[in-house]
């Protein structure tokens, strides 16, 4: 069973067709996160929400009917947009 559950998440989990990149020593990574915040009253629920950082999908949240009322709160990683690793070293730009 560990060897089954080993090779499902080395092949299907999340970034495995991502080549991995060995984190360098000494190195700071800055990580980039979307954060999302709705009121349900203006939503057709229910429905899905789904957050892209240019063409790349970061995640998706499915708001049901309840709670009626309040608001829906939400946090991405972008790391499947700009893998922090890879970026390390490199000028950080405001958009």
């Amino acid at each position: 069973q560990r060897d089954a559950t080993a090779f499902i998440n080395k092949y299907y989990a999340t970034g495995a067709a991502r080549p991995q990149v060995r984190k360098r020593e000494n190195v700071e990574v800055t990580r980039y996160f979307a954060q999302i915040k709705v009121n349900v009253e203006e939503l057709q629920r229910p429905c899905a929400i789904e957050l892209f950082a240019n063409v790349t999908s970061v995640g998706n949240f499915i708001v049901m009917k309840q709670p009626a009322q309040g608001l829906f709160y939400g946090k991405f990683s972008l790391d499947k947009a700009a893998d922090p690793v890879e970026l390390a070293d490199t000028e950080t730009k405001v958009v």
